[in-house]
């Protein structure tokens, strides 16, 4: 049976039954296996929405890209607007998932006591929505998130998304439903460095402008491009009038890994550079002054003074400025760093493979054989053994080898494993270390080794456990534990160099780590679940199945109708359930 004619038994099924929610959605997933006929299954997806009542339609935009040739031609590509997407489940009537997915099921004091402190904030002092006669309770902070994923075998497409800053400490833990893509375009179509920077800048343009009516809570009288809307058309419908059922989306912050962060933003200073951090004018030049020195990690550190705020990287970079300069509330403070990148998929793989050697070096496994294969599988028995006890789940693959830990190169863990399992490797680290350095306690390598594991640890525990605004007490102490961490890592990594040990590698995010540290203090704001991208990985893991199912001429299209379709049969079985309930 075709497409068309399924669409249209459907149909007749739905005028003469009651037909569960259920079956329409198998009816939809005819047009999910790549085979349909394009018309056939545009129409069957936009009737399968208006069944659920969800009216979000990709908007287009026409960008220069490169499509089967180096020459440079203008396309109409699929993206969905933030104010439109917020809208479109505000008005839906599912309470209970707009609870969940844009307030993370806070209370409206908590939302409340949330903007007022980060009110108080300079990043966020003069930001308009604050200026504008609104309840803080109905201000829903979204945050801007940019990354490439692999959709296919050697075919990487870059995706534009934003979330509720709220929404993890909702009920609802699925990714694709905690975030929203905004725009995916495949690498293959920017070959040349001027094609990603203009469409780069064409994103942050269209975000800029609907974030600003998100912001106002009115929706456009015109679209991005000047063109008016039918009337009858939702769109038309939208125009001029309260959007979202009165909530306000507004800009909060933008967080992306250290290589979409500079393409993103056009940083002339990042990671591969003398001058290494874009934040600061830190640098790791030969003969630079040892007190701007990227790897002094004292509080005496010179590149200390010399952090930027918005006004002085306006004034400094006034040719190469943040094309998201143009988003209403935009500063570059809310450039944030990673947790998930700089620490589980970065300091802290250097940190366990090199302190697992450090140890296996001092004899601590001798037991388990004289060979490293022998004492790395016992190892691995033994994190496995820890975490099961504490009820955490780490897979028993991969398994750690020489290899994987960096063989004869300096320590570093393999990419093989994700974030979560190096969270939880860490976390037996610590607890390994503490027990060690118990019956060690003349090892003074082993003690620092033990009070490096214990500081990071302890950072993320505080940060776990706690609210999105942490208390004096918790900024403070988690504060010192990272500034604990770092000084103990570089300490390391000095006595294992004057040993000729290839341990502790200083990167530059043991230096964005600095950062981090001075802005759990000052801001008191819980960078573990505001601004790490746990979810945003897992989102595009998500998009990627989609991906995989769909031709790559229609990629863009088809997984923004496949996700719509998907959002809309999930916020239906919400609101059935609340009916019920």
């Amino acid at each position: 049976m075709s497409v068309a004619s399924a669409c249209e038994v459907a149909q007749g099924v739905v005028k003469d039954h009651n037909l569960p929610h259920a079956a329409i959605e198998a009816f939809g997933s005819l047009g999910g296996h790549g085979k349909s006929p394009q018309n056939s299954e545009r129409d069957l997806h936009r009737w399968l929405r208006s069944i659920y009542g969800f009216e979000l339609q990709p908007y287009v935009l026409h960008l220069g890209l490169q499509i089967d040739s180096v020459k440079v031609r203008k396309v109409p590509v699929r993206v969905l607007a933030p104010h439109e997407i917020l809208h479109s489940i505000a008005v839906m009537h599912a309470d209970s998932a707009f609870d969940s997915l844009m307030l993370g099921n806070l209370e409206d004091g908590d939302r409340r006591r949330f903007w007022r402190h980060v009110q108080s904030l300079p990043p966020w002092k003069t930001h308009p929505i604050f200026q504008q006669p609104v309840d803080l309770s109905r201000i829903i902070g979204l945050t801007i998130h940019g990354d490439g994923a692999v959709m296919k075998r050697d075919d990487e497409s870059f995706v534009w998304s934003i979330s509720s800053c709220f929404s993890l400490e909702g009920i609802v833990k699925d990714p694709l439903l905690l975030k929203f893509p905004v725009a995916m375009i495949p690498e293959r179509y920017m070959l040349s460095h001027d094609v990603q920077r203009d469409v780069n800048r064409e994103i942050a343009k269209f975000m800029a402008w609907s974030l600003g009516w998100s912001s106002a809570g009115i929706g456009p009288a015109t679209g991005y491009n000047g063109e008016s809307f039918p009337p009858e058309s939702a769109r038309g419908k939208m125009a001029g009038k309260t959007l979202a059922m009165g909530w306000r989306g507004c800009f909060f912050a933008i967080k992306a890994d250290l290589k979409a962060r500079r393409y993103l933003h056009e940083f002339s200073r990042y990671y591969r550079c003398s001058l290494l951090c874009d934040t600061c004018l830190a640098s790791v030049a030969k003969g630079v002054n040892p007190l701007m020195s990227g790897r002094n990690f004292s509080h005496g550190a010179a590149w200390r003074l010399t952090r930027l705020n918005h006004e002085g990287y306006m004034d400094k970079e006034p040719v190469t400025v943040s094309p998201y300069t143009c988003i209403p509330g935009f500063r570059v403070e809310c450039v944030v760093y990673d947790w998930m990148h700089n620490i589980f998929l970065g300091c802290g793989r250097d940190l366990f493979a090199s302190g697992l050697k450090l140890m296996i070096s001092k004899g601590i496994w001798n037991h388990l054989g004289d060979d490293w294969d022998s004492v790395l599988a016992g190892v691995h028995a033994e994190i496995h053994t820890t975490c099961a006890a504490y009820g955490l789940y780490l897979p028993r693959k991969p398994v750690l080898t020489m290899a994987g830990l960096g063989g004869d190169e300096y320590s570093e863990l393999s990419t093989r494993y994700k974030a979560s399992h190096v969270r939880m490797m860490l976390f037996w680290l610590a607890k390994k270390t503490q027990e060690v350095a118990d019956v060690m306690v003349d090892d003074v390598q082993i003690q620092v080794l033990a009070s490096c594991c214990y500081g990071l640890q302890r950072a993320t525990e505080i940060q776990t456990h706690a609210g999105l605004v942490l208390g004096c007490a918790e900024a403070e102490e988690a504060s010192k534990s990272v500034f604990t961490f770092v000084a103990c890592f570089a300490w390391l990594a000095l006595s294992c160099a004057g040993n000729s040990l290839l341990l502790f590698k200083c990167r530059p995010k043991l230096h964005y780590m600095m950062h981090t540290a001075e802005d759990l203090k000052t801001l008191r704001l819980n960078q573990l679940k505001l601004f790490s991208t746990f979810t945003e990985e897992s989102f595009l893991g998500r998009l990627k199945s989609i991906a995989t199912q769909v031709h790559g001429k229609t990629l863009a299209l088809r997984v923004f109708q496949r996700y719509i379709l998907t959002l809309a049969v999930s916020l239906y079985r919400f609101k059935e359930r609340m009916v019920d309930n």
